[in-house]
């Protein structure tokens, strides 16, 4: 017994070790022998105090080894990504405007045929003393999954003071004469105008769909290829980025070179677009995002609902023999103009699928423009023209929402924002379920817009509004 237990334990511990063990566990062992005058019982009770011992010894060696022992493991994890073209990129630029000098898109790739493909910003040449703004140098889009931030951008290389940079939201409007909520300047005079913790601009969640921006729906833009440029473009497109609830944004490149510019300067350098993204954020840790029935999901707490089925629409035009003012649906037009005999556009939409207690955050009226005589405006109306008649409805007109001297722009996918008035009214008739808005003209000639009858309208007269849930 003893031999057995001491080779186990000379691999596991040292002799003296194993010999202070010994000597608290077998105190007086050594006296114990089963000589003759023992009796058979003693001898026997003796022999098995020493094996209850030695059993000891033995769970305590199995103990020593557990405590003693080290494990080890190796395992291996595979990655994937992919080195793609720059138009086909998560983050992607799409071209749009065209140099002035080669009529091709500013936006450009180089060196397309090798392997080693870059963006390319030309601007092409131009005098001492010029101002030239390219005000859709090119867009921004992410498709990517979640939210990206455009922090800050910064430019570095020759004369770069002469540069400005803007995001923004109308491809064919100067940055400079936006609201101020949709335009941002990044740089002037080749300055930074944000830092690496700023948030210039949000994109929101794409879809990873390279033929398109702002996805396939009502207000999908195509993007195409250019065989030339080597680039996606549109230079379309009327309809307007949006921050934090659009994925894409307008870049707008201004050259301002003053009259003491060297002649004959090649001007390079670089701008640099530096973005930010959180894959997990507390949004998606918290209880889902409670959009209407079928509405958007921004992806940052708020949603959008696009109501592109009008309730009714029409005209209430003034008749000289009743004296009254009588109601017009079914037709292909909605009519609006002053003089002997004014008529007014209305449009109703059922805002029933807004959740209560949601606030509006914005709000957004898309129509196409047929023709444009005069200044036009857009005012809230108190009565429901679904359930009124041509003299209530005119004598339902209140608050002035906008008097845009350019609406309606004439084409498809025009659209103007109603303003902060608007989203008050749109968010005290959410118990209501309706809302609707009337046009008057000022031209004696009918300014119109495209009905909802009309089979070709693109879009039918819709109302976008943007929420937060409660």
């Amino acid at each position: 017994m003893y031999k057995i237990y001491e080779k186990k334990m000379v691999r596991r511990i040292s002799q003296s070790q194993f010999s202070f063990l010994l000597k608290i566990l077998f105190k007086d062992s050594s006296d114990i022998t089963c000589q003759k005058n023992y009796s058979r019982m003693g001898c026997e009770r003796g022999m098995k105090g020493i094996q209850k011992r030695l059993l000891v010894v033995g769970i305590l060696c199995t103990i020593l080894s557990t405590v003693l022992a080290t494990q080890y493991a190796t395992t291996k994890a595979g990655y994937t990504y992919g080195i793609v073209h720059p138009s086909n990129a998560d983050i992607r630029f799409v071209g749009s405007d065209n140099n002035s000098d080669d009529n091709i898109r500013v936006l450009r790739v180089s060196n397309n045929a090798s392997g080693s493909q870059y963006l390319q910003i030309n601007m092409g040449d131009w005098l001492p003393n010029t101002m030239k703004n390219y005000t859709a140098a090119f867009a921004i889009v992410n498709e990517e999954q979640f939210l990206v931030n455009i922090t800050h951008v910064n430019v570095s290389g020759d004369a770069s003071t002469y540069i400005d940079v803007w995001l923004h939201t109308n491809r064919t409007t100067e940055a400079a004469l936006e609201t101020a909520a949709n335009a941002e300047q990044v740089i002037s005079a080749g300055v930074t105008q944000h830092t690496a913790s700023s948030v210039a601009w949000v994109l929101a969640a794409g879809d990873g769909d390279l033929d398109c921006m702002n996805g396939t729906g009502t207000y999908g833009i195509q993007t195409p290829w250019d065989g030339t440029a080597h680039v996606r473009y549109n230079h379309t497109t009327a309809i307007y980025a949006q921050n934090g609830t659009r994925d894409w944004v307008w870049v707008q490149i201004s050259l301002n070179i003053p009259s003491t510019a060297s002649l004959d300067a090649a001007a390079t350098g670089q701008i640099w677009f530096h973005f930010t993204a959180s894959t997990h954020t507390e949004a998606q840790d918290a209880e889902p995002c409670e959009c209407g029935d079928g509405h958007i999901d921004n992806g940052d707490g708020t949603c959008t609902a696009t109501f592109d089925n009008p309730t009714e629409d029409g005209t209430i035009a003034f008749s000289l023999l009743e004296m009254n003012w009588e109601k017009i649906t079914g037709e292909n037009t909605i009519d609006f103009m002053s003089g002997a005999m004014p008529r007014c556009g209305f449009i109703e939409w059922n805002i029933s699928s807004i959740p209560d207690g949601a606030t509006i955050e914005d709000a957004i009226f898309y129509y196409h423009g047929n023709t444009n005589t005069g200044d036009n405006e857009i005012y809230q109306l108190l009565v429901q023209p679904s359930a009124s008649t041509g003299d209530e409805i005119y004598g339902g007109i209140d608050t002035l929402y906008t008097d845009d001297e350019n609406f309606p722009v004439v084409g498809p996918n025009q659209q103007i924002d109603v303003g902060a008035d608007a989203e008050s009214d749109i968010q005290n008739q959410l118990n209501d379920g309706w809302f609707a808005i009337l046009i008057s003209g000022a031209g004696g000639v009918p300014s119109k817009i495209y009905a909802e009858e009309y089979g070709d309208a693109n879009p039918k007269p819709t109302l976008e509004v943007t929420y937060t849930p409660s």
